[in-house]
């Protein structure tokens, strides 16, 4: 008897350590704190930039990037702006990180903002983040 209650003891411990990160994703999914964003993210990862890539968005993101973005992220958006060492944790090397992430992905952070960085969707029109996003992907070194 001793030793079905044992067994019983150990299913229901390795039963728990299961349930634990099933339910602390399925209360993730179904809304509590972060679906929303999550979904938002995953949203606009896919969504194609409707601003052709050229020289004119280049010009245009170049200046707003310098205008709001160069204090923190450096010229060259390698994450030394004057800013940069103020803040805990340091900044985003844009140049390494914008090759690897979507058109859309850098958009959304553009204008929801990430950790420190501050939000911009109320600063700038959808199209002047487009071209921002077109200028963060030119930072990255050609291959």
């Amino acid at each position: 008897m001793a030793e079905i209650e044992k067994r019983q003891s150990a299913w229901q411990r390795s039963r728990r350590s299961l349930v634990n990160p099933i339910a602390l994703t399925c209360l993730l999914l179904l809304g509590l704190g972060c679906s929303g964003d999550l979904a938002a993210r995953l949203e606009a990862r896919d969504q194609p930039n409707p601003i052709p890539y050229g020289a004119q968005s280049l010009t245009r993101g170049r200046a707003l990037f310098l205008e709001h973005c160069e204090r923190c992220h450096g010229p060259r958006g390698l994450g030394d702006g004057p800013d940069a060492a103020t803040l805990e944790g340091g900044v985003g090397n844009l140049a390494e990180r914008g090759a690897a992430l979507r058109e859309g992905s850098i958009a959304y952070k553009i204008a929801h903002g990430q950790e420190r960085m501050p939000a911009f969707r109320d600063s700038l029109a959808q199209d002047e983040i487009w071209d921002l996003t077109n200028y963060v992907r030119s930072l990255a070194p050609s291959s």
